[in-house]
């Protein structure tokens, strides 16, 4: 039986045949409704996760190539794997305290950062002055502080977008500093100077990029980092006490671990943008 049929028999054939008329939309005005609250949803954007001083890894706002770049994750698990990563962890959680009770007395993290590369200055003249052991412990100091405003923006909960920022961008005028410093003391030649110079800035160049707009969450590979290459020269600058050509040796040492980070991270780009 149809379902005309049995409406008949029910009686409601009246209805289905007012349903079956043609039927007109009204579209209701929204002033109509005062208390309706129309809202845009929010941009979704995000933030490549590159420093350690930024205050959460998860906020993904404040980004010009959102609807740009899709942030890919790393299936690598063994991404940190420069020559002192496995001793970071531990070095920089033992700062913690010193860092949370700086944070409590009011110290920047930021204001550290400035000191640091202000620090690096004077050693950087001590290298010009052929100073070295004293260059070498001013450096050493340097490196000290540049440690520790991270420890204070992470245990005092200080970390900003722009403290990470400034504080990668005054690294790379430490760098220069430094080696300028070393080439002017007369401690290396100048090809090799800018051999090593050359080297750690694109290491931090094609990290942030690999980040940035290779997509990476997170691109650290590499023999070596800023810490080690500091390493090295302050070993450089000891030996050089005895050894006259050891600096230079240092430079061409640091050089050569730059550019290979170099070749590592675009591979390492490369290979990710691959698979993904």
């Amino acid at each position: 039986m149809s379902i005309f049929a049995s409406a008949v028999e029910s009686g409601e054939t009246e209805r289905i045949a007012t349903c079956a008329q043609p039927t007109t939309l009204h579209f209701t005005p929204l002033e109509t409704f005062p208390n309706l609250e129309v809202t845009a949803p929010a941009p979704q954007t995000f933030v490549p996760k590159t420093y350690s001083r930024v205050a959460n890894e998860d906020d993904n706002s404040d980004n010009q190539l959102s609807g740009i770049i899709t942030k890919r994750r790393v299936h690598d698990s063994h991404v940190g794997s420069h020559l002192l990563g496995r001793f970071r962890e531990k070095y920089e959680n033992a700062m913690l305290p010193l860092g949370k009770a700086l944070g409590n007395l009011g110290v920047s993290p930021n204001a550290l950062s400035i000191l640091a590369a202000v620090v690096a200055l004077a050693a950087g003249f001590l290298y010009y002055q052929r100073s070295l052991l004293i260059g070498a412990l001013v450096l050493l100091g340097s490196t000290f502080l540049d440690m520790l405003d991270g420890a204070v923006a992470r245990a005092a909960g200080k970390a900003s977008r722009f403290g990470a920022v400034l504080d990668h961008v005054l690294d790379r005028y430490v760098e220069c500093i430094i080696v300028i410093g070393i080439v002017a003391g007369g401690f290396a030649s100048w090809f090799w100077g800018l051999f090593a110079l050359i080297g750690m800035l694109l290491a931090s160049y094609s990290r942030a990029a690999a980040e940035s707009v290779g997509g990476l969450d997170s691109c650290t590979i590499g023999m070596a980092e800023r810490q080690e290459k500091l390493l090295l020269i302050l070993a450089g600058s000891v030996l050089a006490l005895e050894w006259s050509d050891a600096l230079q040796y240092a430079m061409i040492l640091v050089g050569l671990i730059s550019h290979a980070t170099v070749g590592q991270r675009l591979f390492y780009t490369w290979q990710n943008a691959r698979t993904s």
